[in-house]
């Protein structure tokens, strides 16, 4: 048993001119004492905004029963006391028969009741307010725009005020209107009627709504436009989206853009005065616009041509992209975006720093007797490694002369340097890894690989006697070295060092 009771018998004697003898007995019962805690229930709570407002008010109770808060005991409640947690985490205790507002969303609310042995129970429960008032929509006559080839029952709005109304929680929610019934068509410069249904929807899924309001359809002139932008060679005339370039390199690069605008009462939108403005990124002429186009004008063509290069040997080397973007905007103040075109060009970025003759890297290197150029080290094993079938090093090979005119080592010494100028150029200049073999320009990479393949299947002995036997094997090996020679003089490609020497 929770709670021991006991009775107490009250005497209560009311005296009157008919009656001396006592007339009521009242019986009570009291609690000696009591082990159980009270029981307190406390249900979520869901209320709505208060008009007008993002917030619900409710107002709590004697003993909260307003949140619907109930606490029953064996003997008695004594208390309850509630609290909630506001946005910021701070917890607020509440008081009774006192009405509060809450911002819509979820508090969290704690309430605990207690009887007079002091025994506890409390619940948790959140109190939910929620936005349940549509947005403050008006019905007033709209002004819409109207676009004859959407022609049909239903037929979205172009404007109408107020765009935007009042909303309690959003603030601002966009009004949307829609032709219900078209009474009078319209065409260009020509109004008609219609039936309307004017509707706004808060976030909170709240719907507004008004139908058969009174519509003015306003028969306004239309524009389409379009424009067209590309870089092209001005000698084929074709489109160029990729170019290869020297990092050293300057080049014009020739862009078109073409620009159409034509009014035909069937179209986008309207404008200010039958013009728009167009610019070009390429053209930086801060906010003012380039030029304008008009309605009247025939295509308008802008032709011109863009210096390109050089470019940064620390950032650029490998590829990079030109961007370029032409747009359009409204002729006004608020110069609305209408349209764009773009046209990006791949440019890959070669670079090459400048090149050695075989003689410079004869001399310089770990045997010296010139001071070590360290692009030897980008070669496994260096100037020590063995050189394809020659069974020599490539040291060996270069301080070997071409007796009896030996084609094998003429091509020999030039690729050697050939391919530690490619190797210079793809780690210190591009900042590739070596691994990935020398960077070489497009006009001798062929030669060079074409080189490779013949070094790798002949010995100087085999090649030897290819003289007054085998011209033609001896003119390709040949033939590869004079172009190898140009490339490592710096007659073609990126040019000869100035400090080249012996």
């Amino acid at each position: 048993m929770s709670a021991r009771k006991s009775v107490r018998f009250l005497s209560l004697i009311l005296l009157s001119a008919t009656f001396a003898s006592p007339i009521h007995v009242l019986a009570q019962e009291e609690c000696e004492s009591d082990e159980a805690p009270p029981v307190i229930s406390c249900p979520d709570l869901t209320i709505g905004t208060d008009p007008g407002i993002c917030r619900g008010s409710v107002e709590t109770g004697f003993r909260f029963e307003g949140l619907g808060v109930s606490a029953s005991d064996d003997c008695e409640v004594d208390w309850v006391f509630c609290s909630y947690t506001n946005a910021s985490g701070t917890v607020v205790p509440m008081n009774s028969n006192t009405q509060y507002d809450f911002p819509e969303g979820d508090t969290p609310i704690s309430c605990t009741a207690g009887d007079e042995y002091g025994n506890e129970d409390t619940c948790d429960f959140y109190l939910t307010v929620e936005d349940q008032e549509p947005p403050q929509l008006g019905c007033p006559p709209s002004v819409i725009d109207c676009c004859p080839e959407n022609d049909g029952p239903t037929r979205f709005c172009g404007g109408g005020p107020p765009s935007l109304v009042d909303d309690n929680c959003d603030g601002l929610v966009s009004r949307h209107e829609i032709c219900d019934e078209i009474i009078t068509e319209c065409g260009p410069g020509e109004d008609g009627e219609a039936l309307c249904t004017v509707s706004a929807t808060d976030s909170a899924g709240n719907v507004a709504s008004c139908s058969d309001v009174p519509g003015t359809l306003t028969g306004t002139t239309r524009y389409t436009w379009d424009l067209t932008k590309r870089a092209y060679d001005t000698e084929t005339g074709e489109d160029v989206g990729s170019i290869a370039v020297n990092a050293g390199d300057q080049f014009l690069l020739n862009y078109e853009i073409v620009f159409h605008l034509s009014s035909s009462g069937a179209g986008e939108a309207s404008l200010v005065d039958e013009c728009v403005w167009y610019f070009d990124s390429n053209l930086d002429a801060g906010p003012d616009p380039l030029g304008s186009v008009c309605a009247d004008d025939d295509d308008k063509t802008v032709d011109y041509a863009y210096l390109i290069g050089p470019f940064d040997t620390s950032e650029d080397c490998g590829g990079v992209t030109k961007y370029n973007e032409a747009w359009l905007t409204q002729n006004s103040d608020d110069g609305s975006f209408l349209a764009a075109s773009e046209w990006n060009v791949a440019v890959n970025v070669t670079c090459f720093g400048c090149t050695h003759s075989q003689g410079y890297w004869k001399t310089h290197s770990y045997h010296g007797p010139a001071p070590f150029d360290d692009t030897w080290e980008f070669l496994p094993e260096s100037q020590d490694r063995v050189f394809f079938l020659s069974g020599q090093s490539y040291y060996e090979v270069l301080w070997t002369p071409p007796s009896k005119g030996n084609a094998y080592y003429i091509l020999a010494h030039q690729y050697i340097a050939a391919e530690l100028n490619g190797l210079y150029a793809a780690t210190e200049i591009a900042g590739q890894d070596p691994a990935d073999g020398p960077l070489l320009p497009p006009e001798i990479e062929s030669s060079f690989y074409q080189a490779m393949d013949l070094l790798s299947q002949y010995t100087p002995q085999e090649v030897e006697e290819f003289k007054g036997r085998n011209k033609a094997n001896r003119d390709q090996f040949t033939n590869l070295a004079e172009v190898l020679d140009e490339f490592n003089s710096g007659l073609i490609g990126p040019g000869a060092c100035s400090e080249d020497g012996l």
